[in-house]
């Protein structure tokens, strides 16, 4: 039977956003994704999947992910998937968060990793959280608690996993109302503002248009690409990237959009596979 990693129950607790800052902190990388909440799902500063749904059913290709496993044996299970979706995008990376008393038998699982934060006996990391969603404070943990990190690779230009980013829709009226439902629209919030978002499953990554960005007050960092494919075949100039925290009723998504010039008349936003 699998140890229980006793500092983590999943749907009791919940990592306290000073924490999630120092781990950030230690990697150097802002965590978009949370392996947790595959169960839990309460966490609103990593993306949060729908309860009950598995992690090996989401595409962590991109994403620096949060790893909080609750056994030796989860762990296993999430590094195996996390692994699988690196081989396909080097620039993936992971946090893992184990007690350090667990480290000798989980050595083989972190091959590769480097210890990069450790919070000493009596840290207090966690709020308790009550049936009804509210925060219970918690006392500090007795054992140290090590974060490991697991560094995103470069592409290597020409390599199997350097695609250009790609985009499924037509960026007009007329090819989005032949798309039908095929191309669902959804609302979503963004630092106070709404966003018509077009759902593209086609879509390599995330996109925004330009004009919204500059609504947002927001300057583009540079981008490892220059031009995006569009369904027809056509390019498009990518003017960088910007990081965004999506609001969607109680899940909050970390998200990295390409900004583009212009996208649609009916969106703003194109949501792609790296999110969804």
């Amino acid at each position: 039977m699998a140890r229980q990693l006793p500092f983590v129950r999943q749907a009791v607790r919940a990592l306290l956003p000073s924490v999630l800052e120092q781990i950030e902190s230690a990697a150097g990388h802002q965590c978009s994704f949370d392996g947790r909440s595959g169960c839990a799902g309460f966490d609103p500063l990593c993306n949060l999947l729908v309860p009950g749904r598995p992690l090996t059913s989401s595409n962590l290709q991109g994403h620096t992910v949060l790893f909080l496993p609750s056994s030796l044996r989860e762990l296993q299970a999430q590094l195996t998937h996390y692994r699988r979706c690196k081989c396909q995008r080097p620039d993936t990376a992971a946090c893992v968060v184990l007690p350090a008393y667990s480290e000798r038998k989980a050595s083989a699982l972190l091959a590769g990793m480097r210890l990069i934060r450790r919070f000493e006996p009596g840290t207090v990391m966690f709020n308790g959280v009550d049936l009804s969603g509210a925060p219970v404070p918690l006392p500090g943990l007795p054992y140290s608690v090590d974060v490991w990190f697991d560094p995103l690779l470069p592409h290597e230009p020409g390599s199997a996993t350097d695609f250009e980013p790609s985009i499924r829709a037509m960026l007009s009226p007329k090819a989005l109302a032949m798309t039908g439902a095929g191309v669902p629209l959804i609302q979503v919030g963004v630092a106070g503002r709404d966003l018509k978002v077009l759902v593209d499953t086609g879509a390599s990554d995330d996109f925004i248009s330009e004009a919204e960005v500059n609504a947002l007050g927001l300057t583009p960092k540079s981008s490892e690409w220059s031009h995006v494919t569009l369904a027809d075949g056509g390019k498009q100039s990518i003017l960088g990237r910007v990081t965004l925290r999506l609001c969607l009723g109680p899940l909050r998504i970390t998200t990295q959009p390409y900004v583009l010039c212009e996208l649609t008349d009916v969106a703003t936003y194109i949501m792609g596979s790296s999110t969804l």
